[in-house]
Parts: structure tokens; C-alpha cells; sequence
């Protein structure tokens, strides 16, 4: 099993793949954060069952894994279509994104 998913980037500059593959690096301008404060679960059940399987298929491909937490990022839940939510992950809440800062990365276009 393959953990995640990569992108295709086969007409891409070959200056360009390594950055599309594995992206840049992250400099920290500070200290992380420690955020620890567990989000509360949704309201609505019916939401709450669409973020519990979500987070389960997140899980399967081991975007997340068990163990030591340094710091929790909070997410809400974005109607996609007329059934199904999107998750959104805000690092803004946590105080990660104060903290770090990553050049702006865009892929040419046609």
C-alpha cells in the first residue's frame, strides 16, 4: 500500500519536479506552537458522521498517524455538492501559520 498520493508532473521543467514533488522548505520565523485544545466535535450528527469518515480515509492513507502530539490544527466541515463536506484544515487557529513562513509555489500554466 502507498501512503498518500503523488502528483503527475511528467511536462514539467526538470528544474521544476523535484519542487513539485517535495515542495519547499518550511522556515520557522518563531518557535512552534503548542496547541493542545481539542476541538469540539460537530453539532449536527449528520455532519459529525461525514467528518468521522473522512478523517478515517485521512487515517487509512496515513496522512496522520498515532503518537506524540506537538501541536492540534483545527478544521471545519464545507458542503461539497448536495451530499458529501470537504474538511478544511485551519492552522491560522492553531498559531501555526504565524510561525512559519514558505516561499509561494505555483505550477506553469499552458
Amino acid at each position: 500500500m502507498e501512503d498518500g498520493f503523488g502528483p503527475i508532473f511528467l511536462a514539467l521543467a526538470k528544474n521544476l519536479k523535484l519542487v513539485a514533488r517535495d515542495g519547499y522548505l518550511i522556515w520557522w520565523l518563531t518557535s512552534p506552537p503548542t496547541n493542545k485544545w481539542p476541538q469540539p466535535s460537530e453539532r449536527d450528527p449528520v455532519i459529525r458522521e461525514k467528518v468521522t469518515k473522512k478523517l478515517a480515509t485521512i487515517r487509512s492513507r496515513r496522512y496522520i498517524v498515532p503518537g506524540h502530539v506537538e501541536n492540534l490544527t483545527s478544521y471545519f466541515a464545507v458542503p461539497k455538492g448536495d451530499s458529501d463536506i470537504r474538511v478544511v484544515y485551519d492552522a491560522t487557529k492553531s498559531g501555526l501559520n504565524a510561525c512559519i513562513w514558505v516561499p509561494s509555489f505555483s505550477l506553469p500554466g499552458p
